[in-house]
């Protein structure tokens, strides 16, 4: 791990009255880190092989598909539905799916940054990428696609939400992308 500083370790030190107080860390590198080293690749690299054993699709994917299309309620609260082949949620899907995100989770700033390629030019811009990205993870958590880690403001891509995402990328990208491209309607 290049940056092991985004992990925590528990540290046990003495206070001035002498009592033992342990508390969270970031990781250093170093030889006496090796064994929390160890468990945060362990634990990554199952969330990783779990993540790939889900991406084939096993399943009916039209299920997962359907799921998306319908809107949902969660808690009283009203969530839109996605059209999951709309070249937007294509590229919010692909962000999610991507590698990096199932080392350690993401944040807003995370997914705000792979959705846009540019910083924003002004702060109302600034406001509107923010506001956004929030409503596209309150989506998101809706549908239950990804899920909050607990103690902490990461989110992790669920397995229901491999099997989904990757089936609209698939569809989209992989069986159908000369549909998608065509500039003729199948209405007409």
């Amino acid at each position: 791990m290049n940056h092991p500083a985004e992990f925590k370790i528990l540290t046990s030190s003495e206070n001035a009255e002498g009592k033992v107080v342990c508390r969270w860390c970031p990781m250093r590198k170093g030889v006496s880190n090796f064994w929390r080293d160890a468990e945060v690749a362990q634990g990554a690299h199952s969330r990783l092989i779990d993540a790939l054993a889900k991406a084939p699709l096993q399943g009916n994917a039209t299920e997962a598909l359907d799921h998306l299309c319908r809107s949902q309620s969660k808690a009283g609260q009203h969530v839109a539905a996605f059209n999951p082949v709309t070249p937007e949620n294509v590229t919010l899907f692909k962000a999610l799916l991507a590698g990096e995100f199932h080392l350690n989770g993401f944040r807003h700033r995370d997914l705000q940054g792979k959705l846009y390629s540019a910083p924003p030019t002004n702060p109302i811009e600034a406001k509107h990428r923010t506001h956004r990205t929030s409503r596209l993870i309150a989506k998101l958590r809706g549908h239950g696609l990804i899920a909050k880690v607990t103690n902490s403001r990461l989110y992790r891509v669920t397995h229901r939400g491999v099997k989904a995402m990757w089936a609209a990328v698939r569809c989209r990208c992989i069986d159908f992308p000369i549909a998608f491209n065509m500039s003729e309607s199948f209405a007409q």
